[in-house]
């Protein structure tokens, strides 16, 4: 994967002339509403590092079709309270227009994700633990040359279930919650945006019991991340950030993060290299 990132360095380096840039469809970890120009593939990859345990590898890869909608490979976080971090669940990710104006520079935008089963496993109880869980979003924003500012309000539909070795010792349950977020992106320089957002996650709390009661054991949290974008040229940019959850004890626990972005315009691209 670092070779992978290097050999993409440097071959977009070469090819920066491209007038677009390629910005994530996303703030730190919130969508905006707008999505990537057609053809534009985006590869992000970066890691996290907070409280003992919090520390771990993150990525996403994103393609659009026609400007009206977009495909994302990524991974998605839940709070386990047990052990006060976060599980990773493989996600995928449809992002599809519903209204668009470009002369307001304003839309709203439709967006389902869908996560693979995580599992974990308790020593004590000899149980394991698996969650998934679904959101549906609708996403607000508008932007001009110097903010870009989004809203949005989810339905989260959250499965779980207990199982030993193969047998079943509870079966799927299901709780649903309602929740929001807000994001605004404010140029700083033309290289540059400040970021903030404000967001929940979902809380479980029934790893190590031998009994599920997701009214009781689920609950939300609010998190908060505040950083910047910085673009090395119109393909590259870097983003890192700090992230507040509202279940830490102190900033001792704030979690650092950092990534980097590679987008890639086949369209405009594949004009620059064939032109006459």
């Amino acid at each position: 994967m670092r070779k992978l990132f290097i050999f993409l360095f440097l071959f977009l380096s070469i090819f920066s002339q491209e007038k677009h840039y390629v910005t994530p469809s996303r703030a730190l970890t919130t969508p905006v509403y707008d999505v990537l120009k057609s053809l534009d593939f985006f590869l992000s990859g970066g890691g996290t590092v907070g409280i003992e345990g919090e520390a771990y590898a993150l990525g996403n890869v994103n393609m659009d079709f026609g400007d009206l909608f977009e495909l994302e490979v990524s991974v998605s976080s839940i709070v386990n309270a047990v052990e006060n971090k976060s599980s990773l669940l493989p996600t995928s990710t449809f992002k599809m227009k519903l209204l668009s104006s470009n002369e307001l520079k304003a839309g709203l935008t439709f967006l389902m994700k869908k996560t693979m089963w995580n599992i974990e496993y308790d020593i004590d109880t000899k149980f394991s633990y698996y969650t998934r869980f679904s959101e549906l979003m609708i996403i607000g924003g508008f932007k001009n040359n110097y903010i870009n500012l989004n809203f949005g309000g989810k339905i989260t539909d959250l499965r779980a279930q207990i199982k030993m070795i193969d047998s079943i010792v509870e079966g799927e349950k299901m709780k649903k919650s309602y929740g929001g977020f807000f994001n605004i992106l404010i140029q700083v320089n033309p290289k540059t945006y400040g970021i903030f957002e404000i967001s929940d996650k979902i809380r479980i709390n029934y790893i190590g019991k031998t009994h599920l009661d997701l009214d009781r054991n689920v609950s939300q949290v609010i998190s908060v991340s505040l950083g910047g974008r910085y673009f090395f040229n119109e393909f590259i940019s870097i983003d890192a950030g700090t992230l507040w959850r509202s279940d830490y004890k102190g900033i001792g626990d704030a979690v650092i993060n950092a990534g980097v972005n590679i987008g890639i315009p086949f369209e405009g691209l594949g004009k620059e290299i064939f032109k006459e």
